[in-house]
């Protein structure tokens, strides 16, 4: 039984540093498995392409490694304000998982949030927007009705 391949589809590319016949650059890209984002470098002379070669495992995971995501976007002459300010609203929008790959915005979910959930919400607390917390409070609410807390 082959696998089918895991694809990447680019969303966003912040060149770094411009210089001619040459390609420095970070990336974001949604997987085809489950729309996660990723964020990724790539540099080369004008061949081969940008992300040509690159595989699943060149690939670091988004928000869990924001901090060092933003800190390689900002290397370079380039500024990145803009590229940031969209993958931001991007993770905003798409990214905010709560339990089982179930996204925050998802309403009327009901599931259980472990442990392990608990503190990527503590650690990501930042990313999370006020229609997430609507949502969670909606999901922590059922979660109590169903246990039978008052």
């Amino acid at each position: 039984m082959s696998r089918k391949p895991v694809v990447f589809s680019i969303l966003f590319e912040h060149e770094r540093d411009g210089e001619p016949y040459q390609f420095d650059l970070v990336g974001v890209a949604r997987r085809s498995t489950d729309g996660k984002l990723f964020w990724s470098t790539d540099s080369g002379c004008s061949c081969p392409s940008p992300w040509e070669n690159h595989i699943d495992g060149d690939w670091e995971p988004l928000p869990e490694t924001l901090p060092a995501f933003e800190a390689e976007a900002r290397e370079g002459n380039n500024d990145p304000t803009e590229f940031l300010r969209l993958v931001k609203e991007e993770l905003a929008k798409n990214d905010a998982h709560v339990a089982g790959g179930i996204r925050v915005g998802d309403v009327g979910v009901q599931t259980s949030i472990g442990r392990d959930n608990v503190e990527w919400l503590a650690r990501n607390v930042e990313q999370i927007t006020i229609g997430s917390l609507i949502a969670i409070s909606g999901i922590v609410r059922g979660e109590r009705d169903r246990l039978g807390c008052s």
